[in-house]
């Protein structure tokens, strides 16, 4: 720009001229604020071109990113606030499971897409929040030496596992539903009214998961398994009502499939909730700890008459309803 304007002419008398210091600063200054008095009315274009050019990456957004970056490395050495941090992020698993198992029977009554979309943001979340915990796990695995901390450390995986676990069925159950929602079906009352005992059955039992998990409470986690039976039973009476339906064809065969595919989340569910109990007490009871098949046996095997009265007063609560 300057030899063009120099050839104009237009700098003769200044070109051969000594220059000090203050002159070239001058200049410079000059010659800036002219650009961008030139550039001024261009400035949008610019800003429009340099976003197409130069993607900004993408930020990491939701609701629980907080919690989530609460899992830093500088904790590893601090084992206690590390499985604190962790602790955290697995309650929070097993509450979104156990909402979007709510949300999901919900939608065999009265299906809505937000309450779809929602089922599905949150077991993204699950999936998310497993992978970071077990990666932080790993993590602190290398630095950890007490027999104590390797405990919780394995207590913490295998419930990882399990609310993820929770997750997938209440995705599957919601999947159900959408299904019938699109073939514009639906069960029939009787059904209905039976799979609302069943969620009332699921409802304690994951409550006392939940609770088991939260304040590792051993009384909680004893009344996990006796409900584990009631569920396998109410299961296996509800299979043999809708054949019924199907026989007296009160039922439509795609409906019947997809009840009976309904019915084997929910005697999914209740196993995962009967593993995080179990490990739950053998955590708390060592004797047991490496006879975990044993001590299940010896519970449905009619040998402790804690579980026996639980069980008959829930089997008596809950499939007299039916």
């Amino acid at each position: 720009m300057v030899a063009l304007i120099h050839r104009a002419g237009l700098l003769d008398g200044l070109w051969n001229r000594a220059i000090h210091s203050g002159g070239i600063a001058n200049t410079n200054t000059i010659f800036n604020l002219s650009c961008a008095f030139l550039l001024l009315p261009f400035v949008g274009i610019y800003e429009r071109l340099s976003h197409r050019l130069v993607k900004d990456a993408p930020a990491e957004v939701g609701k629980y990113a907080e919690m989530l970056d609460s899992l830093n490395p500088v904790f590893i050495s601090t084992p206690a606030v590390a499985f604190g941090r962790c602790y955290d992020v697995l309650l929070v698993m097993c509450q979104l499971a156990k909402t979007n198992i709510r949300r999901a029977f919900d939608l065999f009554t009265q299906y809505d897409p937000e309450i779809m979309k929602q089922i599905q943001e949150d077991e993204d979340y699950i999936d998310t929040m497993a992978d970071r915990v077990s990666n932080y796990l790993v993590q602190i695995s290398s630095t950890i030496t007490s027999h104590y901390h390797v405990e919780i450390m394995n207590y913490y995986f295998s419930a990882i596992t399990e609310f993820e676990r929770l997750g997938d069925h209440a995705l599957n159950l919601a999947e159900i539903a959408a299904a019938l929602h699109t073939k514009e079906s639906s069960f029939s009352r009787e059904a209905l009214s039976q799979l609302t005992v069943l969620w009332d059955l699921l409802d304690t039992i994951l409550a006392h998961t939940y609770e088991a998990f939260h304040k590792q409470n051993l009384k909680e986690a004893r009344q996990i398994e006796p409900l584990e039976q009631v569920v396998d039973d109410m299961v296996s009476e509800l299979k043999n009502h809708h054949l019924e339906r199907l026989r007296s064809r009160a039922c439509e065969v795609f409906n019947g499939s997809e009840f009976f595919n309904l019915l084997s989340e929910a005697e999914r569910i209740s196993d995962v909730c009967s593993n995080v109990g179990v490990a739950t007490v053998s955590r708390a009871t060592p004797e047991i700890r490496h006879q975990v098949h044993d001590y299940i046996s010896m519970l449905h095997s009619g040998r402790d008459e804690e579980f026996n009265r639980a069980y008959e007063e829930a089997h008596e609560q809950y499939l007299g309803r039916l």
